[in-house]
């Protein structure tokens, strides 16, 4: 019975951390699944592990289509979707937008420019979760057989994945937060320039009414009453 419990603990954590990892926050976790499935690649079979990662994932995708398309409208968001429609997949998509999620979905590069550009286009979303499902169960697969392989001990194993993958997450908040720093900044920049157009702005309206003013003055000296001849 303590077996029990202790492999439902086991796997009850690995389904934890497939839901959190792979959450609407996922571009600030970046290869951070890699190390949970080299470490369950070693507790479980690597095609279970790939498996039930793999449709966990896609449900969280289902979610995060939903929260993107949500928040499709947020200024805070901009950044994150200019990056998103650079380079050479973006024409690509255009033409063949399951192909383009399908290998976002398989190589190790972050996915979740398919996200943006999946909600950017209201692909259908049944099409964009099978994509991503057929890419990431052999991507899984992969990480979770290399773990298998791999000859170290379960202990080594936990503490690397514990650290890599606490290493990226303060890569990812640092980098949020320096985003966030560089946006205030910016926005204060574009206030201040938009107060200072405000000032010229104002300045060429008082030199506009001097100008008028001083026209109007010599129109009137111009306009001088005749001057009627003495008897």
């Amino acid at each position: 019975m303590p077996d029990i419990f202790a492999e439902l603990g086991k796997l009850g954590s690995f389904v934890i951390t497939t839901l959190w990892v792979h959450g609407p926050w996922s571009p600030l976790l970046p290869a951070a699944y890699e190390p949970v499935l080299l470490l369950f690649g070693k507790l479980y079979p690597p095609l279970l592990i790939a498996i039930v990662g793999a449709v966990l994932s896609v449900l969280m995708e289902g979610i995060n289509y939903h929260v993107y398309d949500w928040m499709a409208g947020w200024h805070r968001l901009d950044k994150l979707r200019q990056k998103a429609v650079q380079g050479r997949l973006v024409h690509l998509f255009e033409r063949r937008p399951f192909l383009v999620v399908w290998l976002f979905a398989l190589s190790p590069v972050p996915d979740w420019a398919a996200r943006v550009l999946a909600v950017l286009a209201a692909y259908p979303i049944r099409r964009y979760m099978l994509a991503f499902l057929l890419g990431r169960i052999p991507k899984f697969w992969a990480f979770a057989a290399l773990g298998e392989a791999l000859p170290l001990s379960d202990r080594t194993v936990l503490i690397g994945a514990i650290a890599v993958t606490g290493l990226f997450l303060v890569i990812g908040l640092w980098r949020g937060a320096s985003g966030d720093e560089r946006e205030t900044r910016d926005e204060g920049q574009e206030t201040r320039g938009e107060g200072q157009g405000t000032r010229d702005e104002g300045q060429a309206t008082r030199d506009a009414g001097q100008r008028t003013s001083g026209g109007a003055q010599e129109a009137a000296s111009d306009v001088r009453e005749p001057t009627l001849p003495r008897p």
